[in-house]
């Protein structure tokens, strides 16, 4: 049977997550696994090394500084790629356990589409993907691509439609783009999509990647029936009202993930420029006026200045902010 190699990043004290994932993988028998360590905590290394010496073949890329997601992708995909022997890879993030039975699902999908698409696991009460999977099209999944950061002026005047979802969805469906957590795909694909962009740092980079893979004639797949299970939430999962999350999350986060959003959403998903402006200046408006009532001018400059860089294709902030 054609060999997988499992791929993934972790940083900090997370080892006890990455201990749940690397027993999903060895329950699934994955042939390899590669370890991207971003400068991770003593602890998290330990837990490589007792798994290293039970037998498990890992492999390990270090950094002495966390490099972010898209750098520590990137140069895992390029490591599985040029050393590692295999024919699939399959990415996950450090806290995704794939369920029993799930890798195998996926290798029969992959087999199934074209030799150019990548397939993605079903990540339990991740939207879209529950929208999907619940029955809702793909269209209603995927709306509102003019919106800022969920705002959208026409929503205020028009009547919303109610979407009735159909029966829930158990066949693999084509999706527009996606995370890495959950991805299978064979490594001949990296010859044409090659890897993730690394001036990302942080968040979207692996959007744009699995974006990326249309326009080399491939797709990406959600596959229903192979499933991932996140066993801890990050900051960006957690539910806040309209601009408080701002407020309470990491600077260096604040500005990556704004960028880095702004970037992808308008270079790749906006279809009416004007609308977009338009809903970004009332969004903009508010925002300002409600920071500095809270006392957050330091926010309202972050802020700013990475949806300036985004609207502008602008990587060259990177150096003011740390990972």
């Amino acid at each position: 049977m054609s060999k997988v190699c499992a791929l993934t990043v972790t940083y900090g004290d997370r080892g006890v997550f990455l201990a749940q994932v690397i027993d999903s993988l060895v329950r699934e028998k994955v042939d390899n696994i590669v370890i991207v360590d971003n400068n991770s905590s003593n602890k998290t290394k330990e837990t490589i090394e007792r798994y290293q010496s039970l037998g498990i073949c890992i492999d390990i890329i270090s950094f002495s500084s966390n490099q972010g997601s898209a750098i520590g992708f990137s140069k895992g995909i390029q490591f599985v790629f040029e050393n590692v022997d295999c024919e699939y890879i399959m990415i996950l993030d450090d806290d995704n356990v794939i369920t029993a039975g799930s890798l195998k699902v996926l290798r029969k999908n992959c087999n199934s589409f074209n030799d150019k698409s990548m397939m993605v696991a079903y990540r339990e009460g991740r939207k879209p993907y529950s929208d999907i999977v619940s029955g809702h099209s793909i269209k209603a999944a995927y709306a509102n691509k003019n919106a800022f950061f969920g705002f959208n002026l026409l929503d205020k005047f028009r009547r919303r439609k109610i979407n009735q979802p159909n029966a829930p969805l158990s066949v693999p469906i084509e999706i527009p783009f996606g995370p890495y957590g959950g991805l299978f795909f064979n490594k001949r694909i990296i010859k044409d999509i090659g890897y993730p962009d690394e001036r990302f740092v942080l968040y979207c980079d692996d959007l744009e990647y699995t974006k990326r893979i249309y326009s080399f004639g491939g797709s990406l797949v959600l596959v229903p029936m192979a499933i991932i299970q996140d066993v801890d939430n990050s900051w960006s999962k957690i539910k806040a009202k309209r601009f408080q999350n701002l407020y309470t999350s990491n600077k260096n986060q604040l500005f990556f993930s704004t960028r880095n959003s702004i970037y992808f959403q308008y270079n790749f998903l906006v279809k009416n420029k004007l609308l977009f402006f338009l809903n970004m200046v009332i969004y903009l408006t508010f925002f300002i006026c409600y920071s500095l009532l809270q006392r957050e001018a330091y926010t309202i400059r972050t802020y700013m200045l990475a949806v300036k860089a985004g609207l502008f294709r602008d990587f060259s902030q990177d150096k003011l902010f740390n990972v």
